[in-house]
């Protein structure tokens, strides 16, 4: 397979990600006598209007690293662009100009680390993916069941992923016809919903979930958004390991747009009382977790959350 890493304003960080695909990859020959990367693909995006002189020298230096790396490391490929269009259409212009399927690309964002794990399970199990699914390295807990080898859900936290074929044509297809098939997709949000949640709890979750996932759908930022409403419209799952396979970095450098921090309450369970949504094996506890993560579900949460909205903005 070949990764693409999705490359901005950090460069060290830019860095650091080729050097542990080295790493992996000798890990990998020393097992399997092949590399599990045949190429890394580092895609520089153009700068964003609103960024300020010192934003546009972080912006350069990643972009010299981009060119340097590509000289010096004959596995190493640069993809350019000039202009920033938006996180979605940069996403379609990527793999317009990619070879082959996408599923024959892993997708790396430059503060998400890749470990040898977590490329042996995207390997693994890209093979035999669902042409509409995907498949993601982060999920929220560590699933202790010893017989669970792989888990179904809904909410990962945006890990190394590989995106299936006709996921991918079922995205490109919304961006265009926008909300054509809300009715359906509300149907399957609300069948998907009620299978774990009810009263109160499921109509807070329905009107923020249709709502932010639909949003994906005109939003120039907002590809994760798109890409769940596939995933329901279809009514699939995103496939992930048991345990999180792939290290978050976001922390280490100031220059990102965000920093993830894990929320209170992710850590370890078993998951022994699976629920089957659409044929497939869940875990009730990270559906739950994954809504209640995004709006609050009790009407004690949710006047907290309001308050503290109000006083915030005072």
């Amino acid at each position: 397979m070949k990764a693409i890493v999705f490359v901005y304003k950090r460069p060290e960080l830019t860095k650091r990600i080729v050097l542990r695909i080295d790493q992996i990859n000798s890990e990998y020959k020393r097992k399997y006598h092949k590399n599990a990367i045949s190429q890394i693909i580092l895609v520089h995006d153009g700068i964003r209007e609103e960024e300020d002189n010192r934003s546009k020298n972080f912006h350069q230096e990643a972009r010299e690293l981009c060119l340097y790396l590509e000289r010096t490391h004959p596995q190493v490929s640069t993809l350019i662009f000039e202009d920033n269009v938006g996180l979605t259409n940069h996403m379609f212009r990527i793999v317009e100009s990619l070879e082959g399927s996408v599923r024959d690309y892993i997708l790396l964002e430059e503060d998400k680390a890749p470990t040898f794990e977590g490329i042996e399970f995207l390997l693994q199990t890209s093979k035999a993916m669902d042409p509409r699914a995907l498949v993601d390295t982060s999920p929220f807990n560590k699933h202790l069941d010893q017989k669970i080898t792989q888990i179904s859900t809904l909410y990962t936290d945006n890990g190394n992923m590989t995106i299936g074929d006709e996921l991918y044509d079922l995205v490109k297809q919304l961006w265009i016809v926008k909300d054509k098939y809300q009715g359906e997709f509300e149907k399957n949000m609300q069948t998907y919903l009620s299978s774990f949640l009810s009263g109160f709890s499921l109509k807070r979750a329905y009107g923020y979930c249709t709502k932010s996932y639909a949003w994906g759908l005109t939003n120039i930022d907002r590809p994760d958004s798109l890409l769940t409403y596939a995933l329901i419209l279809s009514k699939k799952f995103k496939a992930c390991p048991p345990a999180p396979l792939s290290e978050n970095w976001s922390d280490q450098d100031y220059r990102g747009k965000n920093v993830n921090t894990v929320p209170v309450g992710r850590g370890s369970h078993c998951s022994s009382q699976t629920i089957k949504i659409w044929d497939v094996e869940v875990c009730p506890k990270c559906e739950r977790q994954g809504v209640s993560e995004r709006v609050a579900l009790t009407l004690f949460s949710a006047i907290r959350t309001g308050l503290i909205y109000r006083i915030n903005k005072l």
